[in-house]
C-alpha cells in the first residue's frame, strides 16, 4: 500500500471530520516496518488472557497534533522518529467515539 503524503491538509481535515461525525477522542498508530515485517506490541485483554496485537500508539492530548502525539507513543516502547513518510488510513472505535489514524514514520532509531 502506498501511503499519501501527510499534509496540514490532511492532518486538518482528519481532525474536523472526526468532530462533525461525533468523535469526541483522538488517537495516533505508528506503522513501523523493518526488513518486510511490521512491529506490533502486545496488549493484555481486560481479564489478562485475551491478549490482542496493536500497532504501537496514543491518544492525542489537548493542544496536540495528530504528528505531535506520534513521537511519545514511539518513544513509549524506546525508540525515536525523525521524519513521518505517509498517511496509511484510520478507524473508528465503535463505542468509544475515538478515531486512530496510522501513519507510517521513516526508519525508528533507538
Amino acid at each position: 500500500m502506498t501511503p499519501a503524503a501527510v499534509t496540514s491538509m490532511l492532518l486538518h481535515h482528519l481532525v474536523t471530520g472526526s468532530h462533525a461525525e461525533g468523535i469526541t477522542a483522538l488517537g495516533v498508530e505508528a506503522v513501523i516496518e523493518h526488513e518486510d515485517r511490521v512491529l506490533l506490541i502486545a496488549e493484555p485483554g481486560p481479564d489478562f488472557t485475551d491478549e490482542t496485537w496493536q500497532l504501537p500508539g496514543g491518544p492525542v492530548l489537548p493542544g496536540q497534533t495528530l504528528t505531535d502525539a506520534l513521537h511519545p507513543a514511539v518513544a513509549a516502547i524506546g525508540l525515536t522518529i525523525d521524519k513521518i513518510t505517509g498517511y496509511l488510513g484510520h478507524h473508528d472505535h465503535a463505542g468509544q467515539h475515538t478515531t486512530r489514524p496510522a501513519i507510517r514514520p521513516a526508519s525508528p532509531r533507538r
